[in-house]
């Protein structure tokens, strides 16, 4: 069968300086027990993910989706997020970072609606898209000197591919922009003071709700209770500063609002299975290889 492609004008959809450039690709196997990224953002770079086996929790800024083989995530530039397991079976998925994008009509780094949900079922285009990461990854395995430009211009069809998916995003009902809303200004103030103590009383009185209202809202779409979600926030950028900084255990447990190491460092290992310590040891025998 041949399919002739006809002469017509090509409906841009990229700004003249917004091009998409690939950052990294990978396909990785999250395990059940493994340490994990906490709460995190990207200010320079827009995430695509696709799931190709097991199930997952997947937070995308203000909600908690359950996520499954055949899904597509989408984490616009500076957007909180973070994935686990759910369930015994590893999670393994693709994972596509890219820089610059600008589309027309949206702001640089948004390739999603802030009200779309950013997670989609894919049914029968799951095999084009699984096709298009694979395609990314194996080319970038190669020695092929020109796999740069090669890897840009395949990842620029995938983004075209995912734009044209997310048009067919459900939006969120207007009962649910009102809790957006209400999660939203509550998570903006815990990310600006999660240093200082907070407490339940102070986050109700932003939003003018009761403290009871505020705790079971914010659980029932973030799967943390207000003080489980805040120590992941400090978590979070606590593994930043191993990552990014020489800082020691004590000077990081104090920037994010712990004035006792020892109890940082207990909270630290209860959440990701290792002492900060040994975390930042990993983290740069991972950057040696």
């Amino acid at each position: 069968m041949i399919y002739h492609f006809e002469e017509e004008k090509i409906n841009e959809i990229f700004e003249v300086d917004g091009y998409p450039q690939i950052y990294h690709i990978s396909r990785l196997k999250l395990q059940n027990n493994a340490f994990y990224q906490a709460m995190h953002s990207h200010e320079d770079r827009v995430e695509i993910l696709y799931l190709l086996s097991g199930s997952g929790w997947h937070t995308v800024g203000k909600y908690r989706y359950p996520t499954s083989a055949g899904d597509l995530v989408i984490i616009n530039s500076g957007v909180l997020h973070e994935e686990k397991v759910r369930g015994k079976e590893p999670l393994e998925f693709y994972g596509c970072a890219v820089t610059n994008l600008k589309l027309k009509g949206k702001k640089r780094g948004q390739l999603i609606d802030e009200d779309r949900v950013p997670v989609l079922s894919l049914g029968s285009q799951k095999q084009i898209v699984e096709d298009l990461f694979g395609v990314i990854q194996k080319e970038s395995m190669t020695e092929n000197v020109r796999k740069n430009e090669i890897c840009t211009f395949l990842v620029s069809a995938l983004v075209l591919k995912v734009a044209e998916l997310t048009r067919r995003s459900e939006w969120m009902d207007s009962k649910a922009q009102k809790e957006h809303w209400m999660i939203e200004k509550v998570q903006n103030y815990m990310e600006q003071n999660f240093r200082d103590k907070i407490s339940l009383e102070d986050m109700s009185k932003i939003v003018s709700v009761s403290p009871w209202y505020l705790e079971r809202v914010f659980k029932k779409y973030t799967g943390d209770s207000l003080n489980q979600y805040l120590i992941r926030l400090k978590l979070g950028y606590a593994q930043n500063l191993f990552r990014d900084t020489s800082k020691s255990i004590a000077q990081v447990a104090e920037e994010v609002g712990y004035d006792n190491p020892s109890y940082f460092s207990q909270l630290f290992k209860k959440k990701f299975g290792v002492t900060p310590g040994a975390y930042r040891k990993k983290l740069k025998e991972s950057s040696d290889h």
